[in-house]
């Protein structure tokens, strides 16, 4: 008898984690996907160009050095871990990644802090932007001189730039 319980709990722990890794398999595939195929991109590059933008105004431009380039391929490339994904649904990128590949190909990944989600063009879709990944990535692009700011602050640099362009083009 007893030996027949400890079979049934062995078989509902089994089963209740199989059911817990599923869960977080399905709501975190997007992201592990889209994490993969930035690093794959990453790998052995020839270059990596890194850009903050914002209402079609670009704000910095910089081409990665050999140890960026390392930096974020470790940034990028951490070990997935389960999370719960937030929806938020703003998705406004304003920072973006340019990377030729090994084999000469062209890559641009595109992430967006204020709502916490990042793509790659080669992926049909908007993933997640995992919590470790974020954060990490945040400091990265800080590291760089384009740390991500708050939409009004964004908003303030867009309308300063479009009245230097005004006042500009009226002269």
């Amino acid at each position: 008898m007893k030996r027949i319980v400890l079979i049934a709990l062995t078989v509902i722990v089994v089963l209740a984690t199989a059911f817990v890794v599923g869960a977080f398999v399905k709501l975190d595939r997007y992201s592990w996907a889209t994490s993969r195929s930035l690093s794959a991109a990453l790998q052995n590059s020839r270059s990596v160009v890194l850009v903050e933008h914002s209402g079609g105004v670009e704000l910095a431009r910089k081409t990665a050095t050999p140890d960026e380039i390392s930096r974020l391929q470790k940034v990028v490339s951490v070990w997935p871990r389960p999370f719960v994904p937030e929806s938020y649904l703003c998705w406004v990128p304003r920072h973006s990644i340019e990377i030729v590949r090994a084999d000469g190909s062209e890559m641009n990944a595109d992430v967006c802090f204020s709502c916490g989600k990042f793509a790659t063009e080669d992926l049909p879709f908007v993933a997640p932007l995992p919590p470790y990944l974020g954060k990490t990535l945040a400091t990265y692009f800080a590291s760089v001189g384009m740390a991500p700011k708050t939409d009004e602050e964004y908003t303030k640099i867009e309308s300063s730039v479009r009245n230097r362009e005004s006042k500009s083009t009226s002269n």
